[in-house]
């Protein structure tokens, strides 16, 4: 991947992560042909990237100055495409899950069902 598209990808994951809720629901149907196994590696992906973003939100707010925060934002980037890559995703791909069940109430249901 060059530089570029994984500044982009790092750039998405950062606002998935710490932008709230991935999984928000509206009422299009469909469950978006994933299958399986794909949601389940997105649901553990899902999962680190949430736990890392919560251990740096900590840290950012401790940061003692902009350069330190910069470093731990990266730090925390690395971290997430780590916990995506781990599991056999893509960065891509993961993005494309999460905002296909941001627009998709039955795939939605689905990945949080397999979150609990």
């Amino acid at each position: 991947m060059t530089l570029r598209p994984m500044m982009a990808a790092l750039a998405l994951l950062l606002a998935l992560a710490l932008g709230g809720p991935v999984l928000a629901q509206n009422d299009e149907g469909g469950a978006g042909g994933y299958s399986e196994e794909t949601l389940q590696q997105f649901v553990e992906a899902h999962s680190g990237v949430l736990a890392i973003r919560d251990e740096y939100t900590q840290r950012l707010q401790e940061a003692d100055d902009r350069e330190q925060a910069m470093a731990l934002q990266e730090e925390a980037n690395e971290r997430m495409v780590n916990a995506v890559t781990d599991t056999g995703l893509s960065v891509e791909e993961y993005g494309e899950i999460a905002r296909a069940a941001s627009g998709d109430t039955e795939l939605s249901e689905r990945i949080q069902d397999m979150m609990e």
